[in-house]
Formats: C-alpha cells, sequence, structure tokens
C-alpha cells in the first residue's frame, strides 16, 4: 500500500529506488533526515548526501541508472511519469555516473542541473561532476550524446569527448585514457 502512495506522489508510474548503497550516506526528505535502506522509494525533492565512503546507486523507471560518488550531494526533482515529464537531478557537488539504456520517448526529459550549467539526454551513458568551489561542471561522455547548456551557449557532446563549463563558456575536448600510476 505504501508503495502505491509513493507511485502516485511521484505521478503515474515513475519510481526512484535505492539499488544498493555503502558507507556514509544521508537522505534529508523536506526537513528531515530519515535512515536510508536497500529497496527505499525516494520521493520528489529527496536530497541525497553521500560523506568521504559514501556510494549510492539508484534505478529509476528500471532502465536510468544514477550512481553518486563519495562526497556527492543532489537532490531529486520528478515531475510526470515514466512515459512523459521530467526527471532532473540537481547537482549541488561531486560526481554521479549516469545511464540511461532506452533512448526516451518524446515528451520524456532527463536533465542533470549544476549551478552553472542544464545537461540534457535521450539515451546515453555520461559522468558529471561539479567543483563547487570553483563553479565548474565537467561533463565525460562514454556513450551517446549530451547537451550542454549555459547561461550564454548550448552545445552537443558527444561519444568520446568531454565538455568543461567555467564562466559560461563551454570548452569541448576529446576525453584522454586515463593513465595508471
Amino acid at each position: 500500500l505504501a508503495a502505491i502512495g509513493i507511485i502516485s506522489m511521484l505521478g503515474g508510474y515513475r519510481f526512484i529506488k535505492v539499488k544498493s548503497y555503502e558507507g556514509d550516506v544521508e537522505l534529508e526528505r523536506v526537513t528531515e533526515e530519515k535512515k536510508i535502506f536497500k529497496g527505499m522509494m525516494l520521493k520528489d525533492n529527496d536530497k541525497v548526501t553521500t560523506g568521504d565512503d559514501g556510494l549510492i546507486e539508484l534505478l529509476v523507471d528500471k532502465d536510468k541508472h544514477i550512481l553518486a560518488q563519495e562526497n556527492t550531494c543532489f537532490k531529486i526533482v520528478s515531475k510526470g511519469s515514466k512515459n512523459k515529464g521530467k526527471l532532473q537531478i540537481k547537482l549541488r557537488y561531486g560526481t554521479a555516473l549516469i545511464e540511461i539504456e532506452n533512448k526516451l520517448p518524446e515528451g520524456l526529459d532527463v536533465e542533470v542541473e549544476t549551478s552553472n550549467a542544464m545537461l540534457s539526454v535521450r539515451g546515453t551513458i555520461f559522468e558529471t561532476t561539479y567543483v563547487e568551489e570553483e563553479n565548474k561542471t565537467i561533463v565525460k561522455v562514454m556513450e551517446g550524446v549530451v547537451k550542454v547548456t549555459s547561461e550564454t551557449d548550448s552545445q552537443k557532446v558527444e561519444e568520446g569527448y568531454m565538455a568543461i563549463v567555467e564562466d559560461d563558456v563551454i570548452v569541448i575536448m576529446e576525453l584522454q585514457e586515463e593513465e595508471e600510476d
């Protein structure tokens, strides 16, 4: 019965579920903190914060994955259903890896918002980092295309490329293979 209430509160059939977590992970719902657990259903406007050793994976609508790494804070905003509406991840700081398994239907938007950029996706795998102290957004696209929009610019970033947004300027460069020490 509780699950039905959450589903209807999110509008339609959308669900946001804690798939797994480890370490220090906090959930703030409106003004109270909630104890997080595997299988927990999240609600619109829930704020998730991971600590130094924290990691959380969320499953959205059975085909969208959000993996927030350590020292990350974001809020989930969900409007509409899994077929029509908007899912927005408001990344306050830290790094999130996002995988959209299936191309999104027309009328459904998935966005990641930082204080200096908006990222729009259709079906892709990408990593977003927001460095609060520098007001810098870094987007690495592993698969698909991400539309990156700043206050003054908008560009598409394709697979194998990354974008850095600073001072409303979007710089796109090729992803480099990370070297091992």
